[in-house]
């Protein structure tokens, strides 16, 4: 039995049905023997694969207990009914299984919530895809992963050749008892005596944090301060969210990324901030929808020790960036961008991420389940100012190539989570020679996710010429 840390609790009583905070990733496989296949011996392969492996990620065999009207902290523990049938299973695409299908599919997945009665993941086996591939989605709950640890967590199920790697047999699956709500209870009450002072020792460092960031702010000019918290402006993607959910993304060349990024003197992730602007400046522009200031980007950021970077659970901050919107050259626009996030960088090391920790202790879990639920039933969201306009997040991902049970890994698109007023999530994951965006939005608030994704390319291209231009100088 492990207790839950605040911030993995958090992401527990956060979610509504209408909500899931979930994280994916979908692996385009191709087969490479001359003579393919049949998709049962291809699955075969994979669940072979999987079953050989899911011990070595002791998470996998395990479930989230949560104690009576929250009087104890949430633990997970072993499954003794976990069966690999139930989170391993096939599907099919219509015919031509082309990718709108496959991005249309992985919508209506992300649009299932999980249940704490079993382990928080599944894993989906779709046949169906044009030109005889396949694809393998994972999908795992953010309380038990972030996208750093769960990138460790696929690696598991990944080889570098087509031969799969030996991995010792597993031991008998032994799993301890599942504890009773007695053995739940038993320790709540010193944990009830202990939350007083618990909250109001996380009130005390958040205070300090944030005297900290005022005092560091005031010391900076106009052109070097981060972005408040209050600086989003309310927009038509911005509410409370609905319980469809619908994907696309879009690969865009790496070279091409790093030679923008280069030439305009800009990071891998500020060209993926700079591409998220100029594609929402077109969709507002689309919806005939003006602004009242600059949009606001929330960005996920690993705080994660070097020595921990194996472990799992979640350990991240979130940077305030803004995207400069209203400027309207593509040059200037990535230039605020780069200022704002490195402004978001030097405070987020001024005030440390600890306070992120802090603020889930402040609010128990159950009283936040309840106030998000409440949130949530009443529309609140869309009455209230956002905490940001979009969330946006870059994973690093390799250069070299992945199998998975024998079949090589030609793309891998990644998903991540909306919540809370957010309903557009744009994640970034490199793999070989691409960088693939992954965008899963809310349908109610932005139904016109495809021609979004157009706009990204758009917006990409503009930057490319931009670059290629200050290059030719």
């Amino acid at each position: 039995m492990q207790q839950l840390s605040p911030l993995d609790a958090a992401f527990v009583a956060f979610e509504t049905e209408g909500a899931p905070l979930h994280v994916a990733a979908v692996l385009i496989l191709e087969d490479p023997a001359k003579k393919k296949r049949s998709s049962g011996e291809v699955f075969e392969m994979i669940r072979t694969l999987v079953a050989e492996r899911v011990h070595l990620v002791p998470v996998m065999r395990q479930r989230i207990i949560q104690a009576p009207l929250g009087a104890a902290p949430p633990v997970r523990v072993d499954d003794p009914d976990f069966s690999l049938e139930n989170h391993l299973t096939r599907a099919a695409l219509p015919e031509p299984g082309g990718l709108a299908a496959l991005e249309s599919y992985v919508g209506r997945i992300m649009s299932r919530p999980m249940f704490l009665d079993r382990p928080l993941w599944e894993m989906l086996f779709i046949e169906g895809l044009e030109d005889g591939r396949y694809a393998l989605m994972a999908r795992f709950h953010h309380a038990v992963l972030d996208g750093i640890s769960g990138a460790h967590i696929l690696a598991e199920f990944f080889d570098l050749t087509e031969v799969p790697r030996e991995v010792a047999a597993p031991a008998a699956w032994n799993p301890a008892p599942v504890p009773t709500q007695h053995d739940l209870l038993s320790g709540a009450g010193a944990a009830w005596v202990r939350q007083p002072f618990t909250i109001l020792e996380a009130i005390a460092r958040t205070a300090t944090s944030v005297i900290k960031a005022i005092e560091h702010n005031q010391k900076l000019g106009k052109a070097t301060k981060p972005t408040s918290i209050l600086a989003a402006p309310k927009t038509s993607i911005n509410g409370t969210i609905s319980a469809q959910r619908i994907y696309a993304a879009v690969d865009l060349p790496f070279a091409d990324v790093k030679k923008v990024g280069k030439a305009l003197n800009h990071s891998v992730t500020d060209v993926v901030l700079g591409v998220t602007a100029g594609a929402l400046v077109k969709l507002f522009a689309q919806r005939g929808e003006s602004l009242p200031g600059d949009l606001v980007a929330m960005v996920p950021v690993s705080t994660r020790p070097a020595a921990e970077v194996g472990s799992l659970g979640n350990q991240i901050s979130t940077m305030i960036v803004n995207l400069a919107t209203t400027e309207t050259d593509v040059v200037k626009r990535l230039d605020k961008i780069g200022r704002s996030a490195d402004a978001a960088k030097e405070q987020d090391g001024v005030v440390g991420s600890q306070m992120v920790v802090d603020l889930t202790r402040i609010l128990p879990p159950v009283v936040a389940n309840l106030v998000t639920r409440g949130a949530q039933n009443a529309k609140l969201f869309d009455h209230v100012p956002p905490v940001g306009n979009v969330l946006v997040s870059s994973v690093p991902g390799p250069d070299f190539p992945l199998w998975c049970g024998g079949l090589r890994i030609e793309r891998i698109r990644p998903v991540g989570p909306i919540a809370a007023t957010i309903g557009l999530n744009i994640t970034a994951l490199r793999y070989l020679d691409s960088v693939s965006l992954g965008f899963l939005a809310c349908h109610r608030l932005v139904p016109d996710l495809e021609g979004f994704a157009e706009f990204a390319e758009v917006a990409f291209a503009e930057l490319k010429a931009a670059a290629d231009a200050s290059t030719a100088v």
